[in-house]
């Protein structure tokens, strides 16, 4: 269940809308309901996280040369950050929002460079195939506000967590006609 609960929170987390005066993250051939490699829909009727409810999500401010976006991820270690690649490719940094429930209002801040980013080798810009992408941080202390996302051990692997619940959390668009987001949302979600 770890491990979904993981990769949930990345994807939701990369989810996050960008802020107004950014571009958003191009998603190549990734319209809604396309078949394989699509968006479908989105994750409604959560609520507002409060204090400590989703230590593991970061918020992610990326910069390039032609401007810059947002997405989220989910912290797996001391000094390591998963994230989507459509986030990381074509980056030159990010500022890395640690604790944060209003975006841009942190609990503390690390900028890295493009140096940092160990994207999937295979990730394909068109499809979105292999999707991945991790972020070599500075060390950061764990505390309640603060924390890795807990994987799951070996036993569990083989494990479909089907009838498990599971919790999703992003700043993302609650609907393709709605507004950004600027509050990290949750939501609730039981595995089928």
């Amino acid at each position: 269940m770890k491990l979904f609960l993981t990769v949930l929170a990345v994807a939701i987390a990369c989810a996050a809308a960008q802020p107004e005066k950014v571009k958003p993250v191009p998603l190549k051939d990734a319209v809604l309901g396309s078949g394989p490699g699509s968006i479908e829909g989105r994750i409604t009727n959560g609520y507002p996280a409060y204090e400590g409810k989703v230590p593991y999500i970061v918020g992610l401010g990326f910069s390039s040369g032609s401007g810059g976006w947002w997405c989220g991820g989910s912290i797996i270690g001391n000094t390591w950050v998963i994230t989507a690649a459509h986030c990381t490719h074509g980056a030159s940094s990010v500022t890395i929002y640690y604790g944060a429930l209003w975006r841009l209002q942190a609990q503390y801040t690390h900028t890295v460079g493009s140096g940092s980013f160990r994207q999937h080798s295979n990730y394909n810009t068109n499809n979105l195939n292999n999707d991945i992408s991790l972020i070599n941080t500075p060390h950061v202390d764990f505390w309640h506000l603060v924390n890795k996302v807990e994987l799951p051990n070996g036993n569990e692997r083989y494990n479909n967590f089907a009838g498990w619940w599971a919790l999703a959390s992003g700043w993302g668009r609650p609907c393709d006609s709605c507004g950004v987001s600027d509050y990290l949302n949750c939501v609730d979600s039981q595995i089928i």
